[in-house]
């Protein structure tokens, strides 16, 4: 596609459901891009596709639905019936860093890569985000904030925090400022 090369590691039921996988990355790519102001053409980034979290963490010592590999600028990410629902922000991320380069906050990228992936999760983060809350079930934003205890926590429900985070920095303050203070944004804790 313009925006990724997609690598399939798998068999034909694998090529059957890229297809219609590439065309939902690639649209979102756009809209990210769009929404980010992202002008200037990027390079094409490989995009490994596989039938199945064994194949993947075999390769890759992996099993997650996706993973990055920021080193390489490579996306890796299982593409099968269980997870086809489920998109990840793996790509959205990916461009994120592209464009703007790692930020200091952490929280900050890969929210915003799920703040912009719609379906995230099957239901999208607002879903996930609101289900937290009503059970009482929040950390201290002082723990999505801080990168090491970020990466330590959930790989759900950080993410989906942090995609609330965004949404309400870019509503009070505006995307312009938002995007203007993202790369070197730095929270500290009192």
């Amino acid at each position: 596609s313009k925006h990724f090369r997609f690598i399939l590691q798998g068999d034909e039921k694998l090529k059957k459901a890229a297809t219609p996988f590439a065309e939902i990355v690639e649209k979102e790519a756009e809209e990210l891009l769009a929404f980010l102001g992202a002008s200037k053409p990027l390079p094409t980034i490989p995009y490994h596709l596989y039938p199945s979290t064994e194949q993947k963490g075999m390769m890759h010592y992996n099993t997650q639905q996706a993973h990055l590999n920021f080193g390489k600028s490579e996306i890796h990410e299982v593409v099968n019936d269980i997870y086809r629902p489920l998109r990840t922000a793996a790509s959205n991320q990916m461009l994120c860093r592209k464009v703007f380069g790692k930020t200091k906050t952490h929280a900050l990228e890969e929210g915003l890569a799920v703040f912009l992936t719609p379906n995230w999760q099957k239901a999208g983060y607002a879903h996930w985000a609101s289900r937290l809350y009503h059970s009482d079930n929040i950390p201290p934003l002082v723990e999505l904030l801080d990168n090491d205890q970020y990466h330590r926590g959930s790989t759900i429900v950080h993410p989906c925090l942090a995609a609330s985070f965004v949404a309400s920095l870019i509503h009070n303050y505006g995307k312009e400022f938002f995007l203007e203070k993202y790369k070197d944004c730095k929270f500290q804790s009192s």
